[in-house]
């Protein structure tokens, strides 16, 4: 196996290069937690949604959310998860989070 050195950044950085994103898709092969965990509160604020492709972690995921005021939508059994049959086999499932303040958009 050979190693590169790969560029890499932080969601603090980009978040404060744009001020605010309104909605954030997340496909980070597994780090999800990592990259949560090291966001800065006043950063997190600064997301409306989350769209997020997760491999292992959920209850640790949800944690974080919640307590920076998302909710995850519940679909297919489990809390904010929507697993599509082809992803199950695969380990990989997807999570919606939205701010308690826009639950109603979900009907």
């Amino acid at each position: 196996m050979s190693l590169c050195r790969v560029a890499t950044t932080t969601l603090d950085y980009v978040v404060e290069q744009i001020g605010r994103c309104d909605f954030l898709k997340m496909d980070c092969e597994g780090d999800e937690l990592a990259i949560l965990e090291h966001a800065t509160e006043a950063t997190v604020r600064k997301i409306g949604y989350i769209a997020m492709e997760y491999h292992k972690n959920l209850p640790l995921i949800e944690t974080i959310l919640k307590r920076h005021g998302f909710h995850m939508r519940v679909e297919g059994g489990g809390m904010g998860i929507y697993m599509h049959p082809a992803a199950i086999s695969e380990g990989l499932c997807l999570a919606w989070c939205m701010r308690a303040t826009n639950q109603t958009l979900w009907g």
